[in-house]
């Protein structure tokens, strides 16, 4: 577990891509992609998950993790309904942003000026990769390798 402040100063880090070098292509349903990123002092790690589990056309889910275990940020898009810890429900898409003792629990209402077209899952990446302060990331493409 971290305090609420070191999660906002991890989210807030310059972060840039420590990845393998070439070609990534973005999941199609039913995939799952990591991608490996670093601080620019590169002290500390961080993950990036692009989730396609959901079988649905718009359906996918972005999150930046912490040390592989914490979660920092997750945007799911076109996912089921979350039920807060307060037993209030929130319908998709919602952002979780980690909340000391209780780590990425809470959903918040998603921000349009920030993700503003949620139906671009490629722009949306790159939304994404922005609000956890990633400058410098790799070209994904769409589509399967062939």
């Amino acid at each position: 577990m971290i305090t609420s402040t070191e999660a906002k100063r991890l989210i807030e880090m310059e972060k840039v891509y420590s990845g393998q070098p070439g070609i990534i292509y973005f999941p199609t349903h039913g995939q799952f992609l990591n991608l490996e990123f670093s601080g620019r002092q590169k002290k500390e790690n961080f993950l990036v998950d692009i989730s396609r589990k959901y079988f649905r056309v718009t359906g996918c889910t972005f999150q930046e993790r912490y040390r592989v275990t914490i979660p920092l940020i997750r945007l799911d898009i076109d996912g089921r309904t979350h039920k807060n810890p307060d037993n209030t429900y929130l319908q998709c898409p919602h952002i979780h942003i980690y909340k000391e003792g209780y780590m990425d629990k809470w959903a918040y209402p998603l921000d349009t000026n920030v993700f503003p077209d949620l139906n671009d899952i490629y722009k949306t990446m790159e939304d994404f990769f922005r609000y956890c302060n990633i400058t410098d990331y790799p070209i994904v493409q769409e589509g399967l390798p062939l």
